[in-house]
């Protein structure tokens, strides 16, 4: 973008110039996709494979997904792309071709919207978030998870947000979905930041923990959580280097066994305005406790 500054009296003061990087566009189609002639830029020569176009992308470019299963190596989402799926979750889904290890890993200031995505077998996670790289935020706009394990307890996580994040390093997700099957944890968070809009588990299979807080800061807005089979929708453990802060606003958690739980000396829970109708506990503080260096604020909620 370029052009003249100039007075009212029409007179020029200056001239700017202004470029603005938009990126390319790499398409992927796991049915029509080639991945040997694909081009960026594109829409008739796409790709087959998201690991192979995210490979030839760059800072500030696009992959985006048409509808399908894809079944995918274990990949990264490079910083400073956006992976898009064309149709939405309900349509495209994502498994790994090896299902044990974390399978996507989020790598510095990144977007992802509109996928759902298959657990591990093992106790790994379907989104890694690990960068200790300073000030990331990431976004990721209606993922779900869906778990495929058979053992009992099941085994697979939705999100894992680990300790190895910097404290500011950052996840804005809107509309965490559990999309069905079992599974051990849709999110766990154990450092960086947890800014939640938007988290719905209804039935459909069974789920240790919807959120397991053991550190970092989770910032959450409009939870609701009503899966039978869901053990604990909120589950708070901490130490004392790595204290969660859990701050709240509209909670809906009925039906499941445990509402919250606190395992822990060391937590920091305030949570405004909502309804909280567990079948057993509503609040669970495990036994032995003290409760020396822990904050529990519940206000304005229907018990």
């Amino acid at each position: 973008i370029s052009g003249d500054t100039f007075f009212g009296d029409g007179s020029n003061l200056t001239n700017i110039t202004t470029t603005i990087n938009t990126g390319n566009v790499l398409w992927v189609d796991n049915i029509f996709g080639d991945n040997g002639t694909a081009l960026v830029d594109r829409q008739d020569k796409p790709w087959s494979s998201i690991a192979t176009a995210l490979s030839n992308a760059t800072t500030n470019d696009t992959i985006m997904v048409r509808p399908g299963e894809y079944v995918e190596p274990d990949f990264t989402l490079i910083p400073g792309t956006s992976l898009i799926s064309q149709g939405g979750a309900k349509v495209t889904f994502i498994s790994a071709s090896t299902n044990t290890g974390n399978f996507i890993t989020v790598s510095g200031s990144s977007y992802m919207e509109g996928f759902t995505i298959y657990t591990p077998t093992d106790d790994s996670a379907s989104l890694y978030f690990n960068d200790s790289t300073a000030g990331i935020v990431t976004s990721i706009n209606d993922v779900h998870f869906k778990g495929v394990s058979s053992v009992s307890p099941p085994l697979g996580k939705g999100l894992l947000m680990d300790s190895g994040l910097a404290s500011n390093g950052k996840i804005i997700y809107r509309e965490l979905r559990y999309g069905g099957g079992n599974l051990n944890i849709l999110s766990e968070i154990n450092g960086g930041i947890f800014a939640l809009d938007g988290m719905h588990v209804p039935g459909g299979g069974t789920i240790n923990k919807s959120i397991q807080m053991n550190g970092g800061r989770g910032q959450l807005i409009n939870v609701n959580v009503g899966n039978p089979s869901c053990d604990t929708a909120l589950s708070v453990s901490g130490t004392p280097s790595n204290t969660p802060t859990v701050v709240g606003f509209g909670f809906n958690i009925f039906n499941v066994p445990t509402g919250i739980e606190i395992t822990s000396n060391y937590y920091d829970v305030e949570i405004q305005n909502g309804r909280l109708e567990a079948g057993v506990d509503n609040i669970l503080i495990s036994s032995g406790l003290t409760g020396s260096n822990g904050k529990l604020d519940i206000t304005s909620f229907a018990m």
